[in-house]
């Protein structure tokens, strides 16, 4: 099957007949929904855009980040790490409401997650944190006690309106601050 009949199989799955809006209150509505590690939140086919799914484009820039864990004596085992649109479902994404409580909001539309196992010391360079279209994005940071983001949540970290271009964009120091 070709790419043009497969990515319009995809969008009428995805988004219903051509012309058809989907109604979405979440990401996670707009179907394909798949969490890559147990304390990660769901990486969805399309994006949930003013109640509206929308497909989300194709993947081009690897996201590259420093991460700085403060203070140091918090013992992060697990690093989650969220790459999302600067839309969510409900608005412009800011990091005051990406985060409901501990963990991510609902409304967060997620193009990318992961985690990584931590070890020894603050400071963490060149973590991979996802493959995203080419566009403005967040980097959303969340930091546990346990491997996999399970556990207790000791920390938060966030990057708002950076613009993924190029082959791999770095974000240059993320702090991911106690809570």
């Amino acid at each position: 099957m070709n790419t043009r009949w497969a990515l319009l199989l995809l969008s009428s799955t995805l988004l219903g007949c051509p012309g058809e809006e989907v109604e979405c209150v979440a990401a996670t509505d707009c179907g394909g929904a798949e969490a890559p590690c147990a304390g990660c939140p769901e990486v969805p086919e399309a994006l949930c855009r003013e109640n509206v799914c929308e497909v989300r484009g194709d993947d081009a820039t690897t996201i590259v980040a420093n991460v700085n864990i403060r203070p140091r004596s918090l013992d992060v085992a697990s690093l989650v790490h969220v790459v999302a649109d600067m839309t969510s479902a409900s608005g412009p994404l800011t990091c005051d409401n990406a985060f409901d409580g501990e963990r991510l909001s609902a409304d967060v539309n997620v193009l990318a997650a992961g985690y990584k196992a931590l070890s020894g010391g603050s400071y963490h360079p060149d973590v991979t944190v996802g493959r995203v279209p080419q566009q403005r994005v967040a980097v959303l940071l969340i930091g546990t006690d346990q491997n996999a983001g399970e556990g207790a949540v000791l920390a938060h970290g966030c990057e708002t309106d950076l613009e993924a271009t190029g082959e791999t964009f770095t974000v240059d120091l993320i702090d991911l601050e106690g809570l």
